[in-house]
This record gives structure tokens, C-alpha cells and sequence, in this order.
């Protein structure tokens, strides 16, 4: 059954992760810019007027449509609006992500680890029910989201949590938290498949980079 807040109940919000790889917020970025410029912006707005009393003291910046939360450890958090501006509702997605994972720079906020924090798209048709929708959010926040990126605060954690189908950036999380023995085998298995590939300059390129860090192991 559904919390009396829309979201996941306790046991669903803790269990199980699935994958947003950070390019998809482009995917966010594009949904806001559907609506008029003014709505999404106004949205943002009433966003960090109702969350940021929460989570500014615990450390997040808004940024991008999304709060994040860069931790000592190279882990970040992120509470994460995806903003439609086509359908005036919005999505709450909670968010694992580190730097050790950067490939190339982006302003967009992403995660690999997420937990949708609501059931189904809340309403921001305009302020009030924007502002109403936001309220139930951050009663959500305080009452599980909080507590769930809080279980994720080192690199081992996050790539203990990171999908299987992520091998290489387990391994790259396993090898900066100095597991070896784990690196190792994620890296391998990464190694592994390439060899199923077609070649060309980009496999190649994939395959020196992970006998390099094997290495490492």
C-alpha cells in the first residue's frame, strides 16, 4: 500500500535500485524547456522555496533541477525533479552518483543508483498545486528519502548498490575504495565482454583503459 503521502511505502523505498545514467537528465532539461520558460523557472522557484529550507542545512545546493550533495567520500546525493513542462507535473527521483564515474563534464545533475520517491507524476499546474505537490514532497524527504541516500555514503556502498549491468563503473568504484578482490572481478567481467564486440577504435580504446586498471588490482 502507498504511503498517505503518495510515495513508496518504508520496505519499497529501501528495496532495490534501478539505473539513470547521467546523460538521460538531458531528457529532464528537455521536458522543462517544453512549457514556457517563465513556468519552468517559476516551478524551480516555489522548488527551492518549500525544499530548501530542508535540505540547504543538510548540505545540498539546487542546481539544474535537483538538489545534490557532494559528500568527503566522492559520493553524491541528489533529490531530483524531472519537471514536465508539457504535462505541468513532475517526478521525484532519489539519486546515488560519484565523481569517480565522470567521464566528461556536464552541467546536467545525474545518477547511475536511483529510487523513484513517488508512485505516480505529481501535479504543478500552477503555484498552488506546485506548491501543495512540493509539500507532500518534503514530507516524503523527512519521513524515508532522506534516510535512503543516507545508507549510501562511501564509494563500496555505492558499488555495492550499482545495477550489474554497470561492470565497469563497479569496478572503478571497487578499485578507488581499495576492494582489489572485487575490482578485480567486475573488471574482468567487463574485460570479457568487450571480446563479444565488434572491434574498431572505440573497443580498442575501452579495452587498453581496462587492462590498464587490472592492473591496478
Amino acid at each position: 500500500m502507498a504511503d498517505a503521502a503518495g510515495g513508496l511505502p518504508a520496505d519499497a523505498l529501501r528495496a532495490g535500485c534501478a539505473a539513470y545514467h547521467p546523460k538521460a537528465a538531458a531528457r529532464g532539461a528537455k521536458n522543462r524547456a517544453a512549457g514556457p520558460t517563465m513556468e519552468a523557472a517559476n516551478f524551480d522557484k516555489i522548488a527551492r522555496g518549500v525544499l530548501g529550507p530542508l535540505l540547504a542545512p543538510l548540505g545540498f545546493d539546487f542546481r539544474c533541477g535537483a538538489f545534490l550533495r557532494d559528500l568527503d567520500t566522492r559520493v553524491r546525493h541528489l533529490v531530483m525533479l524531472d519537471y514536465d513542462g508539457r504535462r505541468k507535473r513532475y517526478t521525484v527521483l532519489l539519486g546515488l552518483h560519484s565523481s569517480v564515474l565522470d567521464l566528461t563534464a556536464s552541467e546536467e545533475p545525474g545518477a547511475y543508483v536511483t529510487k523513484r520517491a513517488n508512485q505516480r507524476p505529481l501535479p504543478a499546474h500552477d503555484v498552488a498545486s506546485a506548491t501543495t505537490s512540493l509539500e507532500t514532497t518534503r514530507v516524503l524527504m523527512e519521513k524515508f528519502g532522506l534516510s535512503w541516500l543516507d545508507r549510501c555514503s562511501t564509494l563500496a556502498q555505492l558499488a555495492v548498490l550499482m545495477p550489474d549491468q554497470y561492470d565497469l563503473m563497479k569496478g572503478r568504484l571497487f578499485l578507488e575504495a581499495g576492494d582489489r578482490q572485487a575490482a578485480r572481478h567486475w573488471l574482468a567481467h567487463y574485460r570479457a565482454r568487450l571480446d563479444t564486440m565488434q572491434g574498431g577504435p572505440e573497443i580498442g580504446a575501452a579495452i587498453r583503459e581496462t587492462e590498464s586498471l587490472l592492473t591496478k588490482c
